[in-house]
């Protein structure tokens, strides 16, 4: 405890108490938090990150410290709201010794009581979960903090530096179709370590409007990932607005990683056409809104650099780097921009197939010797699609569809087929009958030892 003494002047309507979570060792302030003083008051302060990749089953964050600041005893409760964990996920309290989803604590003027929160992490996303303090005396919620777990393992990482909303609604399910899982880290909660996205396969740092993104410990994180050849995608329609605007460092950053720069302001076009053998190939949209960079490429750089995209008016839509062994895709714009659920599948799966992260198989393909496996058509397709093949000469043939997975889906052939032509229909559904979900689908052809894969999408 400790004495504050107050002069008949003073208005304690206007008197708040700050409370910080200190380091002893270093005297680092780990966390703060503040309240207004008066009868009832109490502050909440976390000993660590309220955001974590979890490393085992089991999470349990550091210490919470629930301090009375009030000028009279309080009693508290202290809960856990679960209720956007997804299924395989489970969180609690722990406080003396017991596990509780909600416990009540009586606390004297500037005493405090410790508890944790321990989340039982699932195989895939991120639980979020909120602890409310709510001050029985006062008849208030004093503090509601939100405590965020990764799963370990998964295949991506999408870092939302603009809220959860893009990432959830519009990333999160064109990765699904790919077949790929991910994890979601919300840039707002704090700053994602570097040593942390080496783990993913991908990151996708998406942006969205934020015009205030990738500082300096961002882009230190980001160039871990660059340094171990690792692939990226930057996304969001003023990402090199705020690079520019940061100035130096910042500026150097896209010219040196991406090898490209700053236009002149936004590029005041909406219209976007992907180009062929990139990312964008076969793609053409209008964005529903905003307000995309410029980018202006650089003409020395360009053994890096390919358009991916254009806008309607001939300037840079999005641009892929290919530098040392290491990949970016750069995008002036979101997936929450792209309006056809099938056109942002489309963009995630050509980055993935670009990046080199698309193989379910497990196999090499072997040329075909004696037979031709044609691209299907149409593609992309719903609900149905043809896929034609021509034997040389009359022998075995298996045609096989699998999923992103490289789980089997559907055998369409698997006979001695004459020689000539043949046209096979997939109607989208599986071996056992059900509609195939939208996504990356790969055919192959195999004859004897021999054989060959091809890509297709079904959308819906």
């Amino acid at each position: 405890s400790f004495p504050i003494t107050m002069n008949g002047t003073w208005n304690t309507d206007n008197l708040f108490i700050i409370a910080f979570v200190q380091n002893d060792a270093d005297k680092y302030i780990v966390n703060s938090g503040n309240s207004n003083a008066g009868e009832f008051a109490g502050v909440v302060g976390v000993n660590g990150a309220r955001q974590v990749i979890a490393d085992a089953p089991q999470v349990t964050f550091g210490d919470a410290n629930l301090l009375n600041i009030g000028f009279n005893n309080d009693t508290f409760d202290v809960s856990i709201d679960t209720s956007q964990l997804s299924d395989g996920w489970g969180a609690h309290l722990a406080y003396e010794g017991s596990d509780y989803q909600q416990f009540t604590v009586n606390l004297d003027p500037y005493e405090s009581a410790t508890f944790n929160v321990v989340m039982d992490t699932g195989p895939v996303g991120a639980g979020h979960v909120f602890v409310d303090v709510f001050s029985q005396g006062g008849g208030e919620i004093i503090e509601s903090l939100e405590f965020v777990a990764l799963a370990g393992g998964t295949d991506l990482l999408i870092v939302a530096d603009d809220g959860l909303n893009f990432a959830n609604d519009y990333y999160g399910p064109a990765i699904d179709a790919s077949g790929k899982t991910y994890a979601i880290w919300d840039r707002g909660l704090g700053a994602v370590a570097g040593e942390d996205l080496l783990a993913y396969e991908l990151v996708i740092w998406e942006s969205g409007g934020n015009n205030q993104t990738l500082d300096e410990a961002d882009r230190a994180a980001l160039d871990m990932v660059l340094a171990a050849d690792g692939n990226l995608i930057l996304a969001g329609e003023d990402l090199l607005e705020s690079l520019y605007v940061q100035g130096g460092a910042a500026r150097l950053w896209y010219q040196t990683k991406m090898r490209i720069s700053y236009g002149t302001g936004d590029s005041n076009n909406l219209v976007v056409n992907g180009l062929a053998g990139t990312v964008g190939e076969g793609l053409a949209f209008t964005l529903s809104g905003g307000d995309p960079d410029q980018i202006a490429l650089i003409a020395s750089q360009s053994q890096y650099v390919t358009e991916a995209f254009q806008f309607g008016n001939g300037e840079p839509a999005g641009v892929q780097t290919e530098y040392s062994d290491y990949k970016v895709l750069t995008l002036p714009w979101g997936l929450e921009r792209v309006p056809d659920e099938a056109d942002r599948v489309a963009i995630i799966d050509g980055a993935l197939d670009w990046m080199g992260l698309l193989d379910p198989m497990g196999t090499e393909d072997v040329p075909l010797a004696n037979a031709v496996l044609r691209q299907n058509a149409p593609n992309p397709f719903n609900p149905s699609t043809k896929i034609s093949l021509v034997m040389d000469q009359t022998g075995p043939a298996r045609l096989e569809i699998f999923n992103a997975r490289g789980q089997l889906v559907r055998v369409l052939v698997d006979e001695t087929l004459a020689q000539g032509e043949h046209a096979v229909v997939w109607n989208g559904l599986t071996d056992g009958g059900q509609r195939a979900a939208s996504g990356t689908y790969f055919y192959r052809l195999s004859t004897g030892d021999d054989q060959l894969t091809r890509k297709m999408s079904l959308v819906k």
